[in-house]
């Protein structure tokens, strides 16, 4: 049996569509080159860095902890002995809280 002269043409046209095809690069690998990933990390490193603190000046009472926060307030004192002479309490302790 011969092939029939369709066939041939059609396969020729076929292997002439599909012949650029063969000859084209590859796809892109997924690894990206170093010097991207060491733009990248640079920049990662960069953003994720601690601000540094601003100087606070020497003088400044700290809003959190202020000097003497542990301390009994001098009119809880003062309340806490007018009750005990009273004898609706315990005495009084100071430096406690």
């Amino acid at each position: 049996m011969k092939p029939h002269p369709r066939l041939i043409a059609a396969a020729a046209v076929a292997l002439a569509l599909l012949a650029p095809l063969a000859a084209a690069k590859p796809p892109p690998s997924d690894i990206v080159s170093p010097e991207t990933r060491r733009t990248a990390v640079e920049l990662a490193q960069h953003l994720t860095r601690s601000p540094e603190p601003v100087p606070v000046p020497a003088g400044l009472v700290h809003p959190i902890n202020p000097a003497g926060f542990d301390q009994p307030d001098p009119e809880e004192l003062r309340a806490a002995a007018a009750a005990y002479a009273k004898g609706l309490g315990p005495p009084p302790v100071a430096g406690a809280s």
